[in-house]
């Protein structure tokens, strides 16, 4: 008991810069789950608006499309995400874990079924998304264990020599790790191309974080980047952010303690702001591919 109070008590300590950060900023700490949540206004945007049954079955069918796997082209690797040998191993440990003792097969399954309804129910360019589904990797991986433990207990049920089986073993490992060192190290590499506007709001993020809540920040992005964007709220959290959700119908004003987020595509706009208030300072933003990402036109 003495070890556990221990444990909860240096776990607060280590974890209070983030409760004090998320009691004072709630929106900050809802608003990803709010964008990403497949039943939201945002969610059913992404999905294309379906109704709430055929969106759902969508979404189980992308999670449960396992030989397809990760697809999304935000993050980098477009393939499939477990061979053929995990897949085999993954079910067959399913059908091990039936012997568990009752808590260890609550634990699993639930673990399992709650990191399976986190996909389900969270908007993905693809089938499974890892970057919603990492909570689920590790649970994954045991049943792929219990899958080599119900494997050797059929080899010395069909009375397999015993370096034999730690041939297959081992080859069955050795096959995991080349697969995925493949993908790491060859294919993700020459797919990898990043998120353009995770870049973009990290680096808007980092810039008003600057500036008072004084300053009014309109963002002309619309719809590739929205002043919500949780990488903005987290980095820039008192940011007093205006979302124009026409930026093309948006009539400038003159306006003081203003900073405009343009995008290239509404470059026009910049003439138009600037005829109506011509002192702001305009800067633009390079990326890694020496484009223009974003532009920046500050009115004190």
């Amino acid at each position: 008991i003495l070890n556990l109070l221990f444990m909860l008590l240096i776990s607060f300590i280590f974890f209070l810069p983030q409760i004090n950060f998320f009691v004072n900023n709630p929106n900050t700490f809802f608003s990803r789950s709010n964008a990403v949540f497949v039943l939201s206004k945002s969610g059913r945007e992404w999905e294309g608006n379906q109704n709430t049954k055929k969106l759902l079955m969508d979404q189980v069918g992308k999670t449960f499309n396992i030989l397809q796997g990760d697809n999304s082209g935000q993050y980098g690797y477009k393939g499939q995400l477990f061979d053929y040998l995990t897949l085999f191993l993954f079910f067959l440990g399913i059908i091990g874990s039936l012997k568990l003792k009752l808590h260890l097969k609550i634990l699993f399954y639930t673990w399992l079924i709650v990191s399976l309804l986190g996909e389900i129910l969270t908007t993905a360019p693809g089938p499974i998304f890892v970057p919603r589904f990492v909570v689920g990797i590790p649970i994954f991986y045991i049943f792929v264990g219990m899958g080599f433990n119900l494997l050797i207990k059929l080899m010395n049920y069909f009375k397999i020599e015993r370096k034999l089986q730690y041939a297959i073993v081992m080859l069955g490992i050795s096959y995991i790790v080349l697969f995925n060192l493949g993908i790491y190290f060859s294919a993700y590499p020459k797919q990898m191309a990043g998120d353009s506007n995770a870049y973009a709001a990290t680096k808007i993020g980092e810039y008003l974080k600057k500036f008072d809540n004084n300053y009014q920040i309109i963002f002309l992005t619309s719809p590739n980047l929205h002043a919500d964007f949780s990488t903005i709220k987290l980095l820039a959290p008192k940011s007093n952010t205006i979302d124009i959700d026409n930026p093309d119908a948006y009539i400038p004003t003159a306006v003081t303690k203003t900073i405009f987020i343009i995008y290239p595509n509404y470059y026009s706009k910049i003439e138009q702001i600037a005829n109506v208030n011509p002192h702001g300072q305009l800067f633009e933003e390079i990326n890694g591919n020496g484009d223009i990402q974003y532009y920046t036109y500050k009115i004190d």
